[in-house]
């Protein structure tokens, strides 16, 4: 629950950072923030396709969309690299659109293709 409050706040004050700032943000701050808030999702559809918690590393937002203009719903797009092991042997590349609202986050669809 707390991390959903974190994300509704995440994205209000997103949405009202004034265009000009006494200092610059970094758009990979943004970024992280917004990955750490969904974890749990990815977390658990990594889970639920493999059967158990697995690792991963790499993550990126690969887009962000709003689902209806001027409100707090998104559909974030994210990929993740899994891996097994301590010798990181690769497992695959996840691909996750997220769909986000003020309230709940819901992992739409999960694509998983081998890594080679």
């Amino acid at each position: 629950m707390i991390r959903k409050a974190f994300a509704i706040i995440f994205f209000g004050l997103l949405l009202l950072t004034p265009v000009t700032s006494a200092e610059p943000s970094d758009e990979n701050e943004y970024s992280e923030a917004l990955l750490t808030s969904l974890n749990p999702s990815i977390q658990n559809a990594l889970a639920g396709y493999y059967g158990k918690p697995i690792l991963y590393t790499e993550p990126k937002i690969l887009m962000i969309e709003w689902l209806h203009k001027g409100h707090l719903s998104f559909n974030v797009t994210l990929q993740v690299k899994t891996f097994v092991g301590l010798n990181n042997s690769r497992s695959g590349k996840e691909t996750m659109p997220i769909t986000v609202t003020h309230d709940s986050q819901f992992v739409q669809k999960f694509h998983h293709e081998d890594q080679k």
